[in-house]
This record gives C-alpha cells, structure tokens and sequence, in this order.
C-alpha cells in the first residue's frame, strides 16, 4: 500500500494530461474554423473580381458589336444613296 500517494499523483497527471490535450484540440478547432473564414473570404473576393471582369468584358462586347452594327449600317446607307 505504499504506492498509493504514487498512484494518485500518477492519476492526476493522467486527468491533468488529458485536460491539456482537450484544450489543445479545442483550440486547434477554433485556428481551423479561423483558417477556414479566411479562405472562404479570400475565395469570394476573388470570385467577385472575376464576376466583375466577366461584366466588363460583356460590355465591351457588348459596346463593340453595337459600333460594328452602326457601322455597317452607315456602310449600307451610302451604298444605298451611291
């Protein structure tokens, strides 16, 4: 019966160790919901500058094919009147 304080103190380092890796896995949650709201944010930022690119580029389409039409509609008028 002399191993006892042993035991008990052997005991309370095991509750004591298991504490410490509770804590240590809760806050690795909490840096991998952090990480993860980072990259989530990171990813809609860059998808709304390529939706905002894709606006762009539509209007410019968009603009030119217009000039293209008023253009060869000139073209038609003149031979029209030649």
């Amino acid at each position: 019966m002399c191993y006892a304080p042993e035991q008990n103190q052997m005991k309370e380092e095991v509750a004591r160790y298991r504490q410490y890796l509770q804590e240590q896995a809760k806050l690795e949650s909490e840096r991998e919901k952090e990480f993860d709201a980072a990259v989530t944010a990171e990813l809609e930022k860059q998808w709304r500058g390529r939706l905002e690119q894709w606006k762009k580029e539509r209007e410019a389409r968009r603009k030119l094919m217009q000039e293209v039409m008023e253009t060869r509609k000139q073209q038609i008028e003149e031979l029209s009147t030649s």
